[in-house]
């Protein structure tokens, strides 16, 4: 899996219309098994509650880290999107509404191919003030060395 491929699959998963306009696009970036649990979550109600409300997905950045060893990617992507008031009306609407995830991809290889057979969010939090309300990345505190 390199940044490229990562990258390709974000901006195919990212980048929307609306709910599901976009399968037939990140469809070939996952296992049969992830791209059919992606499209039951996305027709549960509370998801096609919104379907015309939150519109003009559009990928804009991300910062990816790939672990070759365990076949993860971390990735912390920023998107923006539109919210409607009205379906099909920009009066009243907040537009480009700038959104950041942080997601977990797993992957495997099919058939010479790497696809991504699991997603999930992180929430990433700063361990040494853990009521913060900004997510944080943290301090590394240097490890102590032990001369013997």
């Amino acid at each position: 899996m390199t940044q490229k491929q990562v990258k390709e699959f974000l901006v195919a998963y990212y980048t929307k219309k609306d709910l599901e306009e976009n399968r037939n696009r990140y469809k070939d970036y996952m296992t049969e098994g992830l791209y059919n649990a992606t499209v039951s979550e996305e027709n549960k109600a509370q998801n096609q509650a919104y379907k015309g409300y939150v519109v003009n997905y559009e990928f804009q950045d991300a910062q990816i880290y790939i672990d070759k060893i365990n076949h993860r990617v971390i990735t912390k992507i920023t998107y923006t999107n539109d919210l409607l008031k009205k379906k099909d009306s920009t009066e009243g609407a907040q537009v480009g509404v700038t959104n950041h995830t942080t997601l977990q991809l797993d992957y495997t290889k099919v058939n010479g191919k790497y696809l991504v057979n699991h997603m999930s969010t992180l929430l990433i939090t700063d361990s040494s003030n853990p009521s913060a309300t900004k997510d944080a990345y943290g301090a590394i505190a240097p490890s102590e060395s032990t001369n013997e």
